[in-house]
């Protein structure tokens, strides 16, 4: 009998869960304004492209200029709005000061920010050069958080319409 009411109460809570769920909309982000870190491989270059097929209006930042021109042919092939390139490497804090601003200056607004770059890392865990280390960390958490909020704070809450709907970091380091 309690299995019975245990079933029961998993059916219903199943069924509650899928009546609860938001379902999707692509429309709601077609013309939005989105800025990817990281895109010109891996899981930037995929949410890249799932923006673009919504009709997305997309920023693209990554090291390599060859590869961020392979992403922005795809992306307008799939029905991006437009796509502008930057060539920045997160592990300098000059690159990351100026990301948010050409983003919002060329896009007039952000929309969306997808926080997705990640540092290299060629040896294992507690091996390695210490330096290589501190750049981890300075690609890795000071260009995903710190920099960005206080650079929100400074620049891109005066600009009302370009203050992001939604920010988004990839699990990826």
């Amino acid at each position: 009998m309690g299995s019975v009411k245990g079933w029961i109460c998993v059916v219903l809570v199943g069924i509650l869960g899928y009546l609860y769920m938001e379902s999707f909309d692509p429309e709601s982000i077609a013309n939005a304004r989105v800025l990817v870190t990281g895109a010109s491989t891996g899981i930037g270059e995929e949410i890249a492209y799932h923006y673009a097929k919504a009709g997305a209006q997309l920023v693209i930042t990554a090291r390599r200029e060859q590869a961020l021109q392979k992403v922005k042919a795809k992306c307008l092939e799939l029905g991006a709005k437009n796509v502008s390139l930057i060539i920045a490497d997160m592990g300098e804090p000059v690159d990351r000061e100026q990301i948010l601003e050409k983003a919002v200056t060329v896009l007039g607004g952000l929309d969306y920010l997808v926080l997705n770059h990640i540092g290299y890392t060629p040896f294992q865990m507690w091996e390695g050069d210490v330096s290589h280390a501190r750049w981890l960390m300075e690609v890795c958490v000071q260009g995903r958080c710190k920099d960005f909020w206080l650079h929100r704070r400074r620049c891109i809450l005066p600009h009302h319409s370009s203050l992001p709907q939604k920010c988004i970091f990839t699990g990826v380091s």
